[in-house]
């Protein structure tokens, strides 16, 4: 498993503990939080990776609460937004040998938490992991117009990210982020080619302070 931008991820989450009191204190900041009243968390991203070698955006909106804009969780769901081919063998509809590029179809909800351990306006930086469930398979038409899509596999996978966030303007922020996705589960091409560092794009609307304001 290659070090690159997971290594970096994980040196900065040890560089953020490195003190004995870490734990305490992030415990502490926690449960501080949840007794405040949860506003509502809207955000979507697009995580971009590597699946055969190219370049591969995942798209996600995710939908949760925010508790004093310290602990955030809810439910996202993903969808692979690019068009990734793959060189296949099939049968064709007329019992043939063929090679066709097939296209790879992905999605999966996400149940997501977050944690901020800056948050300084306009900046905010923090910690996110989730745990995704959904399905993958191809889809592909053979040289007679024949479309064809092979059985679903359901794929499970885990993705820790860092992401630092700046308000732009009033109820509007954009952010940027370096991660990691490591399929836990899946058919052969979905866990040799899922996992791969990914880096974060995200708007996020503050949906809660429009709604309190209007």
């Amino acid at each position: 498993m290659p070090f690159n931008l997971k290594g970096i991820f994980f040196v900065l989450v040890l560089f953020y503990c490195s003190s004995s009191s870490c734990n305490a204190q992030f415990f502490d900041a926690i449960e501080t939080s949840l007794r405040e009243k949860p506003k509502f968390d809207f955000k979507v991203d697009t995580r971009h990776s590597f699946i055969s070698a190219r370049v591969a955006k995942i798209l996600g909106v995710k939908v949760g609460v925010s508790y004093a804009n310290t602990t955030k969780f809810g439910l996202g769901y993903n969808y692979l937004w690019s068009k990734v081919k793959n060189e296949r063998t099939i049968i064709n509809s007329k019992n043939e040998r063929e090679s066709v590029n097939a296209t790879f179809k992905f999605w999966y909800l996400s149940p997501y938490f977050e944690y901020v351990f800056y948050n300084e306006d306009p900046w905010e930086i923090s910690i996110l992991a989730l745990v995704g469930g959904g399905t993958s398979h191809f889809k592909y038409q053979d040289k007679y117009g024949v479309n064809y899509s092979t059985d679903k596999s359901f794929v499970l996978l885990w993705e820790p990210y860092m992401t630092a966030q700046y308000r732009v303007l009033k109820y509007f922020g954009v952010g940027a982020g370096i991660g990691y996705r490591l399929p836990l589960s899946g058919d052969k091409f979905s866990r040799r080619q899922l996992i791969s560092p990914i880096y974060v794009l995200k708007m996020k609307v503050y949906l809660q302070e429009i709604l309190e304001e209007f």
